[in-house]
């Protein structure tokens, strides 16, 4: 009996406990049935719209090209059917066959359908507008064509013709019609900055330009050219942007304000580009260390004159000056210093097609050995760093004679070099052979830097044919037959000195010796150019 009492009394909890779930179960159970009436209706209603719109597209341009791919543009009608408005759609669809053949149409609909969402007034007018004042009819329709997206671009719609901005630029800073039609092309972003923000740029530039004491033409000129070279300073905020860059640089090259604008005119404001911590920070402190070799007692002296000497030098990126350092190193380890101090041009040329055939080309008039190198595509390998300096005459001689001239590394390999070698070695002065390798002989003397670097037109060739036409006493060298080298004008005065101390020294008339450089300069440089013109095809300049 109380077993059986026992289970009646477990049988009633069960069952007041178990309720309560059970009702939740049912109810739930209702719910799930009644979200998924009304999640299948709204699909639906979704799948209804989305066909809708899509048979409007299929019946107005489908039915020329049945291989048109309407993927895209389904699955956005799809998506985006709840917010997406027939009226919309009917509007922009019109719109786009007011400008377009049907084909471009059904390519921009096939490509970018998001177009269907843009506002015709506000949106697609003002963009269209902008983009014929960048192209003409049939460009702009190519263009399209090209890239549809263009129509979609975000905040080109904000780039319609500011004609406050547009009189602005070409009042008060002077740019021409054509400057301007070419920012259009090729930065239309300047035409979306505000007005107000590109004032307070270009007033902080006219501020630079006035510690430099320059006029009022003067400055509208760089102005001018700033804006045509780096319109992207216009864009920079001046208190976050241009003033710590331009406080970093007086502080860490001991720059006064003056040097502050001879640094923004040399760079045509591209330094004022450069961030403080992504770019000048490490490339002055690479530059620092560098000097530091060389200079320890007058690094911020020396860093100084790098940079207001060549300003481009810091939008090199830090790898491209180390190649050029270790490629130097490798003739001697002062050499990478003396010329960043001396020549920093040097480090804006191309080290494969510029700066390490020039030195080969030196090192074979000079009769030594340049390092040996490899490329590996665009990476400079050097095979034997410590080979030119192991060769103690070939180091010495090659680094000196860099040394005391390092900018004949700027100079033209074709156009100047070799041209002024022709002539020392023609007239006696070296002894190169076809190859312009310096030959093993008592009369091969190697040429100066300094010396290959005097011009050739205005200076060699004029005293050269001015001392022959006053028979001079040259002879011949009784082994090789060419001129010898003791009987020729002193080579320093033909060189280095002034045209009235060339004429004092050898015994010459000052104003007759002008008057025939006057004449014979044109008749000179067309003869040699004409030879040059035979032999390369390279056009003469009279």
């Amino acid at each position: 009996m109380r077993a059986v009492a026992f289970m009646i009394r477990f049988i009633l909890r069960m069952t007041f406990v178990l309720a309560p779930a059970t009702t939740a179960f049912v109810s739930c159970t209702a719910r799930r049935a009644c979200y998924s009436k009304i999640k299948c209706f709204a699909s639906k209603a979704t799948f209804s719209k989305a066909s809708e719109i899509m048979d409007i597209l299929k019946t107005r341009y489908g039915e020329r090209d049945q291989d048109v791919d309407w993927t895209r543009a389904r699955n956005y009608a799809y998506r985006t059917s709840k917010s997406l408005d027939m009226e919309q759609v009917n509007q922009v669809l019109s719109f786009l066959d007011e400008l377009f053949e049907p084909s471009l149409v059904t390519s921009i609909l096939t490509t970018c359908p998001r177009i269907l969402r843009k506002n015709v007034d506000t949106q697609l007018q003002p963009t269209i507008q902008f983009l014929q004042t960048l192209y003409l009819d049939e460009m702009f329709v190519q263009a399209i064509s090209r890239n549809p997206h263009l129509l979609i671009s975000s905040g080109v719609e904000k780039a319609v013709p500011n004609h406050l901005l547009d009189v602005y630029l070409l009042e008060t800073l002077g740019l021409t019609r054509r400057n301007l039609q070419t920012l259009r092309t090729t930065a239309p972003f300047v035409f979306r900055i505000d007005l107000e923000k590109i004032q307070k740029v270009v007033e902080f530039l006219q501020d630079i330009f006035q510690q430099a004491d320059l006029d009022a033409n003067e400055t509208r000129r760089l102005l001018t050219k700033i804006i045509m070279t780096h319109p992207s300073l216009l864009n920079l905020h001046v208190t976050a942007n241009l003033q710590p860059r331009v406080a970093f640089l007086m502080q860490t090259c001991q720059l006064k304000e003056r040097e502050v604008a001879t640094l923004v005119k040399m760079s045509s404001g591209n330094v004022l580009g450069l961030a403080v911590d992504a770019n000048l920070r490490p490339k002055l402190e690479f530059l620092t260390q560098l000097f530091q070799r060389e200079y320890p007692k007058d690094v911020e002296v020396v860093l100084k004159k790098c940079i207001l000497g060549h300003p481009q030098l810091l939008a090199l990126s830090l790898k491209n000056i180390q190649t050029k350092v270790d490629y130097l190193d490798a003739i001697d380890t002062t050499l990478a210093s003396r010329v960043a101090m001396r020549a920093p041009a040097v480090y804006s040329l191309s080290l494969k097609d510029n700066i390490i055939p020039t030195v080969e080309f030196l090192a074979k008039i000079w009769g030594v050995t340049p390092p040996t190198v490899e490329w590996h595509g665009n990476d400079l390998v050097l095979t034997n760093p410590h080979h030119a300096r192991n060769d103690t005459n070939s180091s010495s001689l090659l680094a000196s004679m860099l040394m005391e001239y390092p900018s004949i590394l700027t100079m033209s390999l074709e156009g100047n070099i070799q041209p002024t070698l022709t002539f020392f070695n023609r007239t006696g002065y070296t002894y190169l052979d076809e190859n312009y390798t310096l030959q093993n002989h008592t009369t091969a003397r190697p040429i100066r830097g300094r010396y290959i670097g005097a011009s050739l037109f205005n200076r060699l060739l004029p005293r050269w044919h001015h001392v022959i036409s006053k028979e001079w006493p040259l002879e011949q060298h009784p082994t090789t037959g060419r001129p010898d080298p003791s009987s020729l004008p002193p080579l320093h005065l033909l060189v280095g000195a002034t045209d009235e101390a060339f004429c004092e020294q050898l015994g010459y008339d000052y104003h007759e010796y002008v008057a025939f450089k006057d004449l014979s300069v044109p008749r000179l440089k067309f003869s040699s150019q004409f030879d040059t013109w035979l032999k390369t095809g390279r056009p003469i300049d009279v």
